[in-house]
């Protein structure tokens, strides 16, 4: 094990300073104790002794770091799973945002997105499938952009189609998460391929400038609000799912939610 570059990883996580400052103090107690005829001791040997702990010890530090991090966790999901009984209404009624469905759905899951995202466009062909599979899945979309300017300028050209020419809403969706580029031109040149009326397109963009406004940053509080810290983000039920995860995943996670209805 290379114990330098351990230490290196491990001291850029926050979880991991918190560790280090208890075990810092633990022998600058046993430290000075064992050295009270000698209260100048410097620190550069203060140092010495901490770095040969550290050193000879490691996997006493990886384990106290997994055990706060396991606390960590558990903490964030009990605080998650409450967000998400709160913004219940707000996740899955609000009728503003884009709908992917079939008639007789019968699960619900809602995704927040950016379209600039790479892990968000590999997801999205995982859902692809999952749907074309499933017919009875309904996607609510929460465009959540993130990630600078042009994807929140791709998110509005999105909008705009789902509130103008809604029945195109989906290829174009799937069509942009293929694309390569970013930015409102790059949308506007997928929405003409798929055949979206791009005057009718920039009218409702100036038209309903305030309302597409709105929804985007009612989306970027509540993503914040349920613990959605990156893309994509997904909720089955009750349950966020971080990041993308594959469609063995998305299959058992729906079979369990399906189970408790």
């Amino acid at each position: 094990m290379n114990i330098k570059l351990t230490v290196r990883n491990l001291l850029s996580n926050k979880i991991f300073v918190t560790s280090t400052i208890l075990i810092i103090a633990l022998l600058l107690v046993i430290f000075n104790s064992n050295n009270n005829s000698d209260n100048q001791s410097s620190n550069q040997d203060i140092e010495t002794v901490i770095a040969n702990w550290i050193s000879d010890n490691p996997e006493a530090i990886i384990a106290s770091i997994q055990n706060m991090q396991k606390k960590l966790m558990e903490e964030q999901l009990a605080k998650s799973r409450k967000s998400l009984s709160e913004k219940k209404d707000e996740l899955y009624n609000d009728k503003n945002n884009p709908v992917i469905a079939e008639k007789k759905s019968d699960i619900t899951i809602v995704e927040f997105f950016d379209y600039s995202c790479g892990y968000c466009k590999r997801a999205s062909n995982t859902v692809a499938k999952l749907i074309a599979e499933d017919k009875k899945i309904k996607i609510i979309h929460k465009h959540y952009p993130i990630l600078g300017q042009p994807s929140k300028e791709m998110s509005q050209i999105a909008i705009a189609i789902n509130i103008s020419q809604p029945k195109i809403y989906q290829k174009f969706h799937y069509e942009l998460m293929k694309a390569s580029g970013r930015g409102k031109q790059v949308a506007l040149d997928v929405a003409k391929k798929v055949g979206a009326n791009v005057k009718l397109i920039e009218e409702t963009l100036i038209n309903k400038k305030n309302d597409i406004e709105n929804m985007i940053m009612t989306n970027l509080q509540l993503g914040t609000s349920v613990g959605v810290t990156g893309t994509p983000g997904f909720i089955i039920g009750e349950e966020l799912i971080p990041g993308a995860i594959g469609i063995d995943s998305f299959k058992s996670k729906i079979k369990a939610a399906r189970a408790t209805k």
